[in-house]
């Protein structure tokens, strides 16, 4: 696996394929043209839950400032409805097919290992679509609890037991410990 162990840069945007359909573009130009991306969560912070009455707490709540609202381990930030849940698997996955398919282009063939450093690169594409870095990781963390794992079973030819942290498709550069 020579070839994933030289990257140490992101697959190049320059000649994507075209991805067609309403399963990865329209949720890729949708996260892209958002403003606050849709994978963020207003937070009340602990000063806004702190406040005395009702119409300050409301103040400090509009104040309050957007966070990543995946927390890994299946925790979230805030409250949120399964609907939102569900949109925000849209928009991990085709952030990532976007990445698997940069994968292909730069010499990765097989599925699983293409599907292995697309979920790696995650973070680098929500970034270069707008979104912040730790939001961007959030969203990786979220693609590796909540997707990645069920391929096993679902989409066995993009699922590998060498895709994990320091495992052979480990493409990480040195130092970084946030997985994937």
């Amino acid at each position: 696996m020579s070839i994933i162990n030289s990257l140490s840069q992101p697959p190049a945007f320059a000649s994507f394929a075209e991805l067609a359909g309403s399963i990865v573009c329209l949720p890729l130009k949708t996260f892209a043209a958002a403003d606050l991306k849709p994978t963020k969560c207003i937070v009340a912070t602990a000063a806004s839950r702190r406040q005395g009455t009702k119409r300050k707490a409301a103040r400090a709540l509009r104040a309050a400032l957007p966070a990543p609202c995946y927390l890994g381990a299946n925790r979230a930030a805030a409250a949120v409805p399964a609907s939102y849940w569900t949109a925000y698997a849209s928009y991990a996955q085709a952030i990532e097919t976007l990445a698997h398919e940069a994968a292909h282009m730069s010499g990765i063939l097989p599925d699983d290992v293409a599907e292995c450093t697309g979920m790696q690169w995650i973070q680098t594409v929500a970034v270069a679509l707008g979104d912040t870095p730790d939001d961007g990781e959030a969203i990786a963390k979220y693609f590796w609890d909540e997707i990645y794992a069920s391929k096993k079973l679902a989409a066995p030819a993009y699922w590998s037991a060498d895709c994990r942290p320091g495992g052979p498709l480990d493409v990480r550069p040195p130092g970084k410990t946030a997985w994937p």
